[in-house]
């Protein structure tokens, strides 16, 4: 359902994750891979979330996290910590799962909490852009002006997985706009 603002409002189906059996994640599903996109609604099947997360460190893959809800950091509490520090890399979280995983509301003491046991943290924060930490410099990056959304449905991921283009490769953070890296919505 989309509001007339462009927001949307969704019901979370865990489709196949609910199935899979974690047996059958291999470090082979991830040869290859230079980043591992994990959604965090595999939290709720934690088994399989961990044959992941550990067969694709085992591949040598990067590990991007999205925590996808605020409901999926406050469920998760008693391992998502544990998790992010032994084998995140990069935390992506918007304004509302930053406060449930930090505690923090102010951005930067946000992201600065995001940022302390992986190497890049982002925060995204609607139409003001985001914000990515790399090695604890946080570089702010402002939101692309352009036509009103119209619908919001799966604006919060593309900015990141946008961005993760430019990760395995030496472009400095500051060039990591969206637009500049060929997404338009």
């Amino acid at each position: 359902m989309i509001t007339p603002d462009a927001q949307r409002s969704m019901f979370t189906f865990l489709g196949a994750s609910t199935e899979l059996d974690p047996e059958s994640i291999t470090p082979g599903l991830f040869q290859k891979t230079a980043i591992s996109m994990i959604e965090g609604y595999l939290l709720f099947n934690r088994t399989l979330m961990s044959a992941a997360l550990k067969a694709a460190k085992a591949a040598g893959s990067l590990i991007a996290l999205d925590l996808a809800s605020f409901e999926v950091v406050n469920a998760s509490k008693d391992v998502l910590s544990d998790l992010v520090r032994d084998y995140v890399d990069i935390l992506i979280a918007n304004e509302d799962e930053a406060r449930a995983y930090t505690g923090y509301k102010n951005e930067k003491k946000a992201v600065e909490a995001l940022s302390r046991d992986v190497t890049y943290a982002v925060l995204k924060v609607g139409a003001k852009g985001s914000y990515i930490s790399h090695q604890h410099k946080i570089t702010r990056i402002p939101a692309h002006k352009g036509l009103p959304p119209v619908d919001t449905t799966g604006a919060g991921t593309s900015g990141p997985q946008a961005s993760s283009l430019a990760w395995p490769t030496d472009s400095p953070v500051e060039k990591w706009r969206a637009d500049r890296l060929g997404l338009r919505l």
